[in-house]
């Protein structure tokens, strides 16, 4: 049920739908008690919540999944169809439907040097990028503030560092074990 607040305390006027509410509320303002105000949920029914929401988006990305299994699997029985059909576009639905090759190509990463070393003598310079790698700049900026306050001179200019409070889950271990 929702639970009274006390006037002043950073009041949540909205209802939402995972709070019990015995009363019907109009608009999303709840009208169970006076001045339409109701207290925040519990960390307990925030926690509740989220879980809900990242099985949720679990199942949804399960969903994309099988309904991009369905996407590639029409979409090679269209191709067979305009191969024997020896069409390369169509219309339906008022839509114009053609096919063409994707070219895919990435190197090993045992070659990687070799095919730096190969595109640099032959002309293709502009290919080679070199990136710094997310997770090792986050670990090694941690180590570096673990030591000092502050990033050693000349990087601090270069490095936006900051930190945002994430909730992050795990299940607990069972009883008994």
């Amino acid at each position: 049920m929702a639970r009274k607040n006390v006037r002043g305390v950073d009041p949540w006027n909205i209802c939402d739908c995972w709070q019990e509410c015995p009363y019907e509320c109009d608009g999303g303002i709840c009208e169970g008690y006076g001045d339409g105000i109701i207290i925040p949920p519990t960390k307990e029914d925030l926690a509740g919540k989220l879980l809900a929401l990242k099985e949720q988006k679990e199942q949804f990305e399960e969903q994309i999944k099988q309904i991009n299994l369905k996407i590639s699997t029409t979409e090679d029985l269209i191709i067979q169809d305009m191969l024997t059909e020896e069409i390369d576009r169509f219309k339906a639905h008022d839509v114009f439907f053609y096919w063409k090759y994707d070219t895919f190509a990435n190197v090993n990463k045992t070659n990687t040097s070799r095919v730096i070393a190969w595109l640099r003598l032959n002309g293709f310079s502009e290919l080679i990028i070199t990136e710094i790698d997310k997770k090792g700049l986050v670990k090694a900026v941690e180590e570096m503030l673990a030591v000092s306050d502050e990033l050693p001179s000349g990087l601090g200019e270069l490095v936006n560092v900051y930190e945002k409070p994430i909730i992050r889950t795990r299940k607990s271990a069972k009883k008994g074990e």
